[in-house]
């Protein structure tokens, strides 16, 4: 993938953490299971994608 996909996708993935961050911490998860799963997935995904780009340097 381009660099700049890579770069993208790590914003994106840094949006939706937040969000799911918001939610568990203000109490308007709508399920505080779904919104846990969200933040553990990201994490991995945040590594590989931190990884490509800085691979690709």
């Amino acid at each position: 993938m381009k660099r700049y996909l890579w770069i993208a996708l790590i914003i994106i993935t840094l949006i939706v953490d937040w969000t799911a961050l918001d939610d568990i911490t203000t109490g308007n998860e709508s399920d505080l299971l779904s919104e846990w799963v969200t933040v553990y997935v990201s994490v991995p995904v945040l590594v590989l994608s931190v990884w490509k780009v800085w691979k690709g340097r």
